[in-house]
C-alpha cells in the first residue's frame, strides 16, 4: 500500500506499508516563529475542527462567530468559561485549527493573527504560508498518521527528523534502520511505553505504543520494519 501526504509547506511525504493496514486519519502540523512568538497551525480532514472541540481543554465550547476568511469559512468557538478559543478555517477538502489558551482574545485579535497566513486548500493538502506582510517564518512541520491496525506514526520534517536519530546504528529494516526504546513515566516511573524510531534515507518516523503486551509490541516492530518513509524534494 502507498499513500502520499502533502505537508503545510507543500512538501510531499510518500508512505509505503503492508497491505494488512489502511490509513484512517491524517493530521499535519506547521510550526512558525517570529520576534518573541511561536505559532502552531493544525490541519486535518473534514470534521477536524469539531473533533478538536472535544478536547478537554476546550469542552464545552460555544460557537461565537462565523464569517468568510480568504474565501473560506472561519468558525470561532470559545470555552463556556470565557477562556481557551478554537478557530477553524474550513476548506472544501481540509480544515485548519488554530488554538489559543488562556484569556480569550477579541475577534479583531484573532483575525489579525490569522491574517499573517495565506491558506490554500487543495485535494492533496492545505497549504499554509506566511503572508507577504507577516514577520513569521516556518520553522518546522510534521505529519501524524493513524492506521487501521491501531498504530500511529508521526513523521517529522527532514531537519527535525535527523535530530531524532540516535548516534549508534539501529536494526536493519527493509527500507532503513529502527531503534527501540522502553520509556518509563508516572509516579516512581511505574509505567512504561514503547517508542520505535524508523530512520529512512530522507524521513524519520516515531511510533509510540502504550500497550505493554509483548505480542502487541512484537507486532509493532514487525509492521514498522516493512514501512518506507520518503520526503519528496
Amino acid at each position: 500500500m502507498e499513500t502520499t501526504i502533502q505537508a503545510p509547506s507543500g512538501r510531499r511525504l510518500v508512505v509505503r506499508f503492508g497491505s494488512e493496514a489502511e490509513t484512517l486519519n491524517v493530521a499535519a502540523f506547521g510550526y512558525f516563529a517570529g520576534p518573541g512568538q511561536s505559532v502552531k497551525i493544525m490541519i486535518g480532514g473534514p470534521g477536524y475542527f469539531e473533533a478538536s472541540r472535544q478536547d478537554p481543554d476546550f469542552r464545552p465550547s460555544v460557537v461565537v462567530a462565523r464569517e468568510v476568511f480568504q474565501g473560506l469559512e472561519m468558525v470561532t468557538a470559545r470555552h463556556e468559561k470565557g477562556t481557551n478559543v478554537l478557530v477553524g478555517v474550513l476548506g472544501p477538502y481540509h480544515e485548519v485549527v488554530y488554538a489559543v489558551g488562556g484569556p480569550s482574545p477579541s475577534m479583531e485579535q484573532l483575525r489579525a493573527a490569522l491574517m499573517r497566513f495565506d491558506f490554500r486548500d487543495e485535494p492533496s493538502g492545505m497549504l499554509v504560508d506566511p503572508a507577504g506582510s507577516s514577520d513569521l517564518i516556518q520553522v518546522g512541520e510534521n505529519v501524524d498518521i493513524s492506521f487501521s491496525n491501531g498504530f500511529d506514526l508521526s513523521v517529522s520534517d527532514p531537519e527535525a527528523g535527523r535530530k531524532l536519530l540516535p548516534e549508534f546504528s539501529g536494526a536493519t529494516t527493509q527500507y532503513g534502520e529502527m531503534w527501540k526504546e522502553i520509556v518509563s513515566f508516572g509516579d516512581d516511573a511505574a509505567m512504561e511505553y514503547l517508542k520505535l524510531i524508523l530512520g529512512c534515507p530522507t524521513a524519520t518516523g516515531e511510533l509510540v505504543l502504550h500497550d505493554e503486551r509483548e505480542e502487541r509490541q512484537n507486532d509493532a516492530v514487525k509492521w514498522l520494519s516493512e514501512v518506507s518513509l520518503a520526503w519528496e524534494v
